[in-house]
């Protein structure tokens, strides 16, 4: 769904400590349908949401369903778990013909003569039942999986199994020879199409020539169903994006619809992030296409190259079967068998995903945009609570275009629209946009580290905000006593700064870094923090060398001198002679610990030389004293 959290800025009301903002909540394009519920309902690339055709729930077990068929005017439902095999009469009613403690999947069912033939797995049986459903043969196989049975017009069946992905063929009970896939784990689905079988694998669409199998096109991801139409494959696939840590992006599904010529050229049709493809069929000429959660359907249409999506409101659609002009869809989770219609739906409902005001907020007048031509009709009802959880929530409450929500002041909030139709038209939902007013609650410095680095001081923070409001900063100085100086010339947008000391008056000073979520909010209502440091010593004064007391003997010179700071503490001294040769001298008392210190040391004299005095403080400040020397 296209969401926008769009500010609209305004003069609000505002107290000694707290402003307001108003923003809008806007649904207008419906793109992004991971936490969608739909029922009878579609979303439409040209309107919005619209009614879907009419799918009626006709059957619904607690046991989980795998697979299914249409057989001799009956359904035959295969499950997991348990493996069993559900008759469902004209009526849609139950007769279980077959249990097996054997197995825990029915994977492939299809019609054998007057009976059924089917498999079980794991420990593969192929198992064929006569009309009265007794068990004529039971074939076993070394490969843990069949998933499909497809039939040959030329007589017999060709199996398709996984680990290992090899294909056999049956007939009169007899199994050849197995030809091995060895680039595939699982063949997962078979169709036999002008005298040549084709099987789809997991990482590639195959056709058999002779005794061996061609790879004709390669997939990304995983493949889970494929279908033929028009000279064309049709084929969905799942791609899974790992996570990556340094962009924070999370692991995501990508499904993608392709089209594979019977040369092998490939094109993708179209894609989705967010779910499975789990199934595909061809209806009304589109490709319908299954998905793994809220019973999700897409329609490709293959005239105009568009896709609607629409959802029965629950479940993982199975599997997808066109029987006398209607679509059967087989679902699990729950476990129900649908029919979809050539009309359209009378009634269907959507529920939005649940948003995040970010705090307790009031809501404003609900707006929308909607097209109901007559004999059709949108209602629209609004919900809120403090927790993500619905169930928690107070009750629906209705509400009309232009109307003041009335659900309780909440941080979470979502809305339901339920549309009808006499069949002749739909009505169409274009946008529901609606405002709320949120309490501004100043951001906050959380951590704030000061480190010396030569003539600098870098001063790096952490800050927050409770309504994630972009933040801008100021730097203030401030000796004890006086006035505050801002020291940035422009507001800052990162958390970091950089003093050079000496661009300072000498002297303890405090920082104080003050936070603005302005740029997210009105002059009105816009709210500050500030953090004030302790004092910091800013010390652009060099230490002074005092005069320097020379002793000459007959071969050496002493020097002696002190070095002495008003600020800071002497951090380093040395000499340099002739320009070259430099030495690091410790105080006559073996450590730097003062803001004075003494030094002595003794050198050999034998000719003229220059001698330069170094010393540096604490603060980086270095000052210079040299002389000329003469031997005796």
């Amino acid at each position: 769904m296209k969401k926008s959290l769009s500010l609209l800025l305004f003069m609000g009301i505002v107290t000694a400590s707290f402003g307001t903002e108003t923003k809008f909540i806007t649904d207008n394009t419906f793109n992004d349908l991971w936490l969608w519920q739909l029922s009878n309902t579609t979303i439409t690339q040209e309107k919005g949401i619209s009614l879907s055709q009419k799918t009626t729930k006709n059957f619904q077990t607690p046991q989980l369903l795998w697979t299914g068929d249409y057989i001799n005017n009956s359904f035959y439902l295969g499950t997991a778990e348990a493996s069993k095999i559900l008759k469902l009469d004209q009526n849609f009613k139950e007769t279980e013909i077959f249990s097996s403690t054997n197995h825990s999947i029915i994977s492939s069912i299809i019609a054998e003569n007057d009976g059924i033939l089917f498999a079980a797995s794991p420990e593969s049986t192929l198992y064929h039942l006569d009309k009265d459903y007794s068990i004529i043969s039971n074939t076993s196989l070394s490969n843990s999986y069949i998933w499909d049975i497809v039939p040959n017009p030329k007589g017999g069946y060709y199996i398709l199994t996984g680990l290992n992905a090899e294909v056999y063929e049956y007939n009169d009970f007899t199994l050849s020879e197995a030809i091995h896939i060895d680039t595939e784990e699982h063949l997962l689905q078979g169709l036999y199409i002008s005298d040549t079988l084709w099987v789809l694998g997991e990482k590639a669409l195959y056709k058999k020539q002779d005794d061996r199998f061609i790879a004709m096109a390669l997939l990304e991801g995983t493949a889970s169903a494929f279908t033929y139409t028009n000279n064309t494959f049709y084929v969905v696939h799942s791609i899974t994006q790992e996570a990556d840590p340094t962009t924070g992006q999370a692991e995501q599904i990508i499904s993608k619809l392709t089209a594979i010529s019977s040369s092998g050229s490939v094109e993708t049709l179209y894609e989705l992030t967010g779910f499975y493809f789990t199934s595909i069929s061809v209806f009304n000429n589109s490709i319908i296409i299954g998905a793994d959660q809220f019973g999700l359907y897409a329609m490709y249409d293959l005239v105009t190259e568009k896709t609607h999506y629409s959802g029965l409101g629950e479940g993982k659609i199975l599997e997808l079967l066109t029987i006398n002009n209607s679509l059967m869809l087989l679902t699990s989770d729950s476990s129900a068998l649908w029919t979809m219609e050539d009309s359209i739906s009378p009634t269907g409902s959507f529920t939005s995903e649940v948003y995040d005001a970010g705090h307790i907020a009031t809501w404003g007048k609900f707006f929308t945009k909607v097209s109901t031509p007559p004999q059709t009709s949108v209602q629209f009802f609004v919900q809120s609570g403090v927790t993500t959880n619905p169930n928690y929530w107070a009750d629906w409450k209705e509400v009309t275009s232009n109307q003041k929500i009335t659900t309780p002041k909440a941080r979470y909030i979502r809305y339901k629209a339920i549309l009808t139709s006499d069949g002749n038209s739909v009505p169409y939902i274009e946008e529901i946009s609606f405002p709320y007013t949120q309490l501004n609650i100043k951001p906050s410095i959380n951590v704030v580290t000061v480190e010396p680095n030569g003539q600098n001081i870098v001063l790096n923070w952490i800050a927050s905000d409770p309504n994630k409001d972009t933040l801008e900063y100021d730097i203030y100085l401030a000796e004890d006593g006086l006035p505050k100086i801002k020291i940035n010339r422009n507001k800052l947008s990162g958390t970091n700064f950089t003093f050079n000391k000496n661009s300072y008056p000498t002297g303890y000073k405090k920082f104080t870094i003050i936070a603005s979520d302005r740029p997210s909010n009105s002059d009105a209502t816009a709210l500050t923090s500030d953090y004030t440091s302790i004092p910091i010593m800013f010390d652009s004064k060099v230490p002074i060398i005092s005069e320097l007391n020379i002793t000459k003997s007959a071969q050496t010179v002493s020097i002696k001198f002190s070095v002495s700071d008003t600020h800071s503490i002497i951090k380093n001294v040395s000499y340099i002679i002739n320009g070259t040769t430099t030495v690091k001298l410790v105080p006559i008392d073996g450590i730097f610990d003062s803001m004075k210190e003494e030094f002595s040391f003794e050198i050999p004299l034998n000719e003229a030389l220059f001698l330069q005095i170094n010393a540096s403080d604490n603060s980086a400040n270095t000052s210079t004293q040299g002389v000329t020397l003469l031997p005796n």
